[in-house]
């Protein structure tokens, strides 16, 4: 029984190291997307910025948003527990909500805003206040909906860099917006919703605000719920990597373990709403949700390294075929994640922290150690980058990559 235990283990864990290579590999042969559409409507955006104690970090998003090519939206700013700032922007698209008393909440914050609509928009677009928009972003989320989706998820890519953690941070970010994002939208699946730069119908985003209709205890996993509910109601998240965004990365070994903290505590809350989500679309043979649910399902990073150190010892005390097994498993997810690193023309400054990721990892331990943290404090992480969009584009990245990014993503002229 013991030994038997042990093959499932050891196996299981093969499976789960190679299963993002074979999905590369099924993206390479059969990747398929929707082929661009004119657009039928002119559509108007309701941007959401949700800050919190501090404003200032929301003000360059807000400049960025007041420059986009893209003419119909407004921008609703709710400055959460945020002292009162006296040089905030005056503009027609602007309304900036003050929230008494304070609530301490992104989804309240959301709820608030969506109270307070000025019109009736289209698509409602939920921005972090660290996040810096590409002039386009509102153009190319267009584009995306004009493919009839009701939800769209940008791509988000590093703010800053320059720091161990915020390499790191942006590698993973690298990673994952190719095996999350880009791989299952390819392969007629969804794209997972990466807590900001996503768009949502007005009418399907109110639908979900009406699950939180009771006053809710802290909610940490606002963003999962939305995706595992979208698909779960036969939606499919396209994923708009023309929709760019710069995200602000963790600058501190601290901050990335209270991130991680967040992170693997969403990750457990949804486990049984994802398990439920994937054997419904076994019943129903509904392909989308059960790749996107198996997707939800992957254990995280941390996770992943402790099973595989796990099998990698009882492989030891078994047959030759189970060390196999976990060696071949290692190499695929090894070459596959340099593979996608490689592919996404990742910034050479950020491939160069590559032989630090063992003192990730060891962040991603103590933050599966410290969840019961959660259960009292939102473990929010501090901002303090404050700049534009176009100096933290031209600081960040090299004019090589630039001119990747203008090659694989049309930019009007």
């Amino acid at each position: 029984m013991i030994a038997l235990l042990a093959a499932l283990i050891i196996y299981g864990t093969a499976l789960l190291l190679t299963f993002p290579l074979m999905s590369h590999l099924a993206y390479q042969l059969f990747a398929h997307f929707n082929k661009q559409v004119k657009a039928q409507q002119h559509l108007d955006f309701a941007c959401i910025i949700t800050a919190y104690k501090d404003l200032s970090i929301a003000l360059p998003l807000v400049d960025s948003l007041l420059a986009q090519s893209h003419s119909r939206y407004h921008i609703y700013l709710v400055a959460d527990n945020c002292p009162a700032l006296d040089n905030h922007p005056q503009n027609p698209h602007l309304t900036v909500l003050q929230p008494h008393p304070t609530l301490g909440s992104k989804v309240k914050s959301l709820k608030h805003a969506r109270e307070y609509f000025m019109r009736k928009h289209d698509v409602v677009v939920v921005l972090d206040a660290d996040n810096l928009a590409h002039p386009h972003f509102l153009s190319r989320l267009q584009q995306a909906f004009d493919q009839g989706y009701a939800a769209v998820q940008g791509q988000r890519l590093a703010k800053n860099l320059g720091s161990v953690a915020e390499n790191l941070d942006a590698m993973s970010e690298f990673y994952y917006n190719f095996m999350v994002r880009k791989v299952p939208y390819g392969l007629w699946s969804s794209a997972t919703i990466a807590g900001s730069a996503m768009g949502v119908r007005t009418k399907v985003f109110d639908q979900y605000l009406a699950l939180f209709d009771q006053p809710e205890a802290l909610v940490i996993s606002e963003d999962k719920i939305l995706q595992t509910w979208l698909v779960d109601q036969n939606h499919r998240i396209g994923f708009a990597e023309k929709a760019i965004v710069l995200d602000e990365k963790v600058a501190s070994g601290a901050d990335t373990q209270r991130q991680r903290t967040r992170w693997l505590a969403s990750y457990f809350e949804q486990l049984k709403a994802v398990g439920k989500l994937f054997f419904k679309g076994i019943q129903q043979g509904n392909w989308n949700q059960i790749y996107f649910g198996f997707i939800c399902l992957f254990p995280p990073l941390v996770i992943l390294v402790l099973l595989t150190a796990l099998s990698s010892l009882l492989a030891l005390f078994g047959s030759s075929h189970q060390w196999q097994a976990i060696f071949w498993g290692i190499v695929a997810f090894i070459g596959n994640f340099l593979w996608v690193l490689w592919r996404n023309h990742t910034p050479q400054v950020v491939l160069q922290t590559i032989p630090k990721i063992p003192v990730f990892i060891w962040y991603q331990i103590r933050a599966l150690m410290g969840m019961e943290a959660v259960k009292a404090d939102f473990l929010a992480t501090q901002h303090t980058k404050n700049t534009s969009f176009e100096d933290a584009w031209k600081k960040h990245y090299s004019p090589a990559y630039q001119a990747y990014i203008l090659k694989n993503h049309f930019i009007e002229k």
